[in-house]
């Protein structure tokens, strides 16, 4: 799970980590395209997944599980040259790649596909961001209106996405909602199905996009409304970001500058709130810089209660208006928290640990053999979601790994 929200979207800033690290050799170019693909059991892991897949020369973004937990959607993207990496490659593979642009506008465009073990890939739509409805029937995604298989993911690059839904009984997809000014981004299902909510993007870091705004649409009525309007002050945006659903309820963290700034300020103010009533706050972190604001996150894990997390996680639970919190400080960073509230997954390095979220206890760690760019839990809190990148450079390939997690009692 990608921290650094309120700096770029998760798309930016997931890819620009990764262009920085490329420095691709041309003796392995060649063999990207011919290194295979598709879901596997002999997996390089020392800890055996349930499942795994790769492609060569594909990066992987944004794991969403199915409802039962069974099958991922993911972003599958060609990977293509650029930074310092394409100021090492010879004229000539940089032309080929090029004519594989002119020859398709696509070819190294974001792709939305739902992965099976041992099962075909299903192909949604051009697009980021995809998540699973309640009932795993469809899928609501940020769709890449225009072609950028040439060009830096920015907010320029990401201008007119709208949302959208595949239905995937129909296997046809339909406008949502689209953006009055930027792009629409980050879509999440209510409970019920019956609703998406939704970010809107903008430039907020020079040429980056960040999350300005937030909206929700109705899947039946098509009826839209902008909750969160972009907003400006001392002449920067507010930022959007993190937001979720408890029960019915859609909460969202706004941070506000305190102060004027080039792009961004140096601090803001920071609140949890409910999206519907943005002058009630259920939290508040107070003033505080952009670096405490890359770990500031929400999980619900019941009607009346969620987790927060502020230098370590907090229950707050809410009643009659005022929030009571237990300190569980154990914590630097607030990792991947399971549904269910009971465990958390952190990294380091090629390490992943699973922790009882309370006690801290270490119950589980594993080795995935690569950079882990991603973690994601399924909704049934028994599986965790990991995409690591096995060589950086020369870029090989993203794998998606699948792991089966027990519940310690």
């Amino acid at each position: 799970m990608r921290l650094d929200l309120f700096i770029f979207t998760k798309i930016e800033s997931t890819m620009c980590d990764r262009l920085n690290d490329y420095f691709c050799l041309i003796g392995i170019l060649a063999t990207l395209f011919i290194a295979g693909f598709g879901p596997r059991q002999d997996s390089p892991s020392p800890d055996a997944p349930e499942w795994s897949w790769y492609e060569g020369g594909v990066e992987l973004y944004s794991p969403q599980f199915s409802p039962d937990g069974m099958s991922v959607v993911v972003v599958r993207k060609r990977h293509s040259y650029d930074g310092h990496e394409a100021e090492s490659i010879l004229d000539d593979e940089i032309k080929r790649h090029e004519a594989r642009i002119d020859a398709d506008p696509r070819y190294a465009d974001p792709q939305v596909v739902i992965l099976t073990p041992n099962g075909p890939i299903e192909t949604v739509d051009w697009g980021w961001e995809p998540a699973f409805s309640p009932d795993g029937a469809k899928i609501a995604y940020s769709a890449q209106v225009l072609p950028i298989s040439r060009y830096r993911v920015l907010a320029s690059t990401l201008e007119g996405n709208e949302i959208r839904i595949y239905d995937r009984t129909a296997n046809t997809s339909r406008t949502l909602a689209k953006p009055e000014a930027g792009y629409l981004t980050e879509p999440i299902f209510s409970p019920d199905g019956k609703q998406v909510a939704y970010s809107i993007g903008g430039a907020v870091n020079g040429a980056y996009g960040g999350n300005v705004g937030l909206g929700r649409v109705s899947i039946v009525s098509e009826l839209n409304e902008t909750l969160v309007p972009p907003t400006k002050t001392h002449g920067l945006f507010h930022l959007v970001n993190a937001k979720g659903f408890q029960s019915d309820r859609l909460l969202v963290i706004r941070c506000i500058p305190v102060k004027e700034g080039t792009f961004l300020s140096d601090e803001y103010r920071c609140d949890l709130l409910g999206a519907d009533s943005l002058d009630t706050d259920i939290y508040s972190w107070g003033t505080r810089t952009l670096d405490d604001m890359n770990t500031f996150s929400f999980v619900p894990v019941a009607k009346d209660n969620l987790l927060v997390f502020d230098r370590g996680w907090r229950q707050v639970k809410q009643t009659s208006g005022t929030p009571s919190q237990t300190n569980l400080d154990y914590l630097s960073d607030p990792g991947a928290v399971s549904p269910n509230g009971l465990q958390t997954a952190h990294t380091s390095g090629s390490t992943v640990y699973i922790r009882d979220l309370v006690t801290g206890r270490l119950q589980r760690q594993f080795e995935v053999g690569g950079q882990i760019q991603e973690l994601m839990w399924a909704p049934t809190s028994n599986r965790l979601a990991v995409i690591v990148t096995e060589r950086l450079e020369p870029f090989s390939h993203d794998t998606l790994f699948v792991f089966s997690i027990t519940q310690e009692k």
